[in-house]
């Protein structure tokens, strides 16, 4: 338990399996505390991996996201402009996957590798949260109560499989996969190619 207006942080993660068979923990974590230089200011991410190359993706993301924040929205951060880190953020999101794209696209081939990400910017009893697809940020208060303060980008998901389908994507399974109704889980297709 913290005192009143720190920031309590920790790093938790766990690899799943699949059958009998344990997976490769491809998760990345990331605490800045005093980032950018502002005093009392932490950001804290989270960077799950997956396909083959799945950690070497969260890995790079981890590391090019706060540069990239600080070059989109260092001046906004410094000064407490909450309108403009927002936007920065979704900005620096964007930007993050041009760069995963453009550094890591031909010695990993990105085709089935990714990550997903959470992103916080802390400061005293407030945060200002960024998430892609199913990373979720949990608060949890000293009454000992959490509550999920994002929600999944999942293509099984009715708005997102909507959302999928108005910019010219589908959901689906591969022919040797149950169909997304059955998994709760779907693949994104795209004219072109899977993700």
């Amino acid at each position: 338990v913290g005192v009143a207006g720190e920031v309590e942080v920790f790093e938790y993660s766990m690899a799943g399996s699949k059958g009998m068979q344990a997976k490769d923990n491809q998760d990345t974590t990331l605490v800045l505390r005093d980032f950018l230089g502002v005093e009392g200011l932490t950001g804290v991410g989270v960077f799950d991996g997956h396909g083959e190359n799945g950690g070497i993706v969260s890995q790079y993301v981890a590391e090019q996201l706060p540069l990239i924040l600080e070059r989109c929205a260092g001046n906004a951060i410094r000064a407490g402009d909450v309108e403009r880190i927002v936007k920065s953020l979704q900005k620096t999101f964007v930007e993050t996957d041009d760069k995963v794209k453009a550094g890591l696209e031909r010695s990993v081939g990105l085709q089935f590798d990714g990550t997903t990400a959470c992103f916080a910017l802390l400061k005293g009893d407030s945060a200002i949260i960024a998430g892609l697809g199913d990373s979720r940020c949990v608060l949890g208060g000293s009454n000992g109560r959490f509550r999920a303060v994002t929600c999944d980008h999942t293509p099984a998901s009715k708005a997102e499989r909507l959302r999928i389908e108005a910019c010219g994507g589908s959901v689906g399974s591969f022919p040797d996969e149950p169909p997304p109704e059955v998994t709760g889980k779907g693949r994104l297709f795209v004219a072109g190619g899977v993700f």
